[in-house]
């Protein structure tokens, strides 16, 4: 029997960036895909605050503390979008969708 998947994909917000990070990368898989969705769609509006950072020269907004992307850098963010799209298109391919979404 598999385990039920998480309800939301916020992680303690009281642990360090890098530390958030790893938890979010291993938890994806338990995360229901509604969330997953909701994660992909933060993490793309985060990126595009960066591009639009080095393009335009304003400065990306900063995320408030309970934000789960707080303090995540560029970087991070594009391989955990990149690992959020993997786990998304596993699922589509596997057939596995979540009772309530």
């Amino acid at each position: 029997m598999s385990e039920q998947p998480k309800s939301t994909w916020k992680p303690d917000k009281n642990l360090a960036p890098e530390k958030r990070f790893q938890v979010l990368l291993k938890s994806l898989p338990e995360i229901k895909e509604k969330h997953l969705r909701s994660l992909r769609n933060n993490l793309n509006n985060r990126i595009k605050s960066f591009k639009e950072e080095s393009q335009f020269g304003s400065k990306a907004k900063d995320l408030q503390l309970s934000h789960p992307l707080y303090a995540f850098l560029p970087g991070e963010c594009e391989k955990l979008l990149v690992e959020v799209q993997k786990e998304l298109r596993q699922r589509l391919v596997n057939g596995v969708k979540d009772s309530d979404d």
